[in-house]
């Protein structure tokens, strides 16, 4: 019999800088290190919650754009970094995970979608 581990879901607070706002639905986009697409995950309330291990995240490149129903478009690194997506850096220098993602106002000022 083995017993498998299941690892807590990681939260993110997910917050602007500046007085620039952006008030529709944000969602993030995670791609592998290679810019395959994994899946689409909603922010919620200012919270970005994965449920992937420490280990997985930390490999994972993470954009963060205004939510969008084109999987065209939601599938495609390149296309959401074409409209502005974020992407967000997720680990600090001492290798372990930021608790905060603050997305620029320059890069809200572009999200006009």
């Amino acid at each position: 019999m083995s017993l498998a581990i299941k690892e807590a879901a990681i939260t993110f607070n997910v917050t602007t800088s500046g007085s620039n706002h952006y008030n529709g639905q944000v969602a993030a986009y995670i791609f592998d290190h290679q810019k395959q697409f994994i899946k689409q995950v909603p922010v919620r309330e200012g919270y970005l919650t994965l449920s992937d291990s420490a280990s997985s995240i930390r490999r994972q490149r993470i954009l963060i754009a205004p939510m969008i129903n084109d999987y065209r478009i939601t599938q495609s690194y390149v296309a959401l970094k074409r409209l502005c997506a974020y992407e967000a850096i997720l680990t600090a220098k001492s290798g372990r995970l930021v608790d905060n993602i603050v997305i620029p106002e320059i890069i809200i000022s572009y999200w006009a979608f």
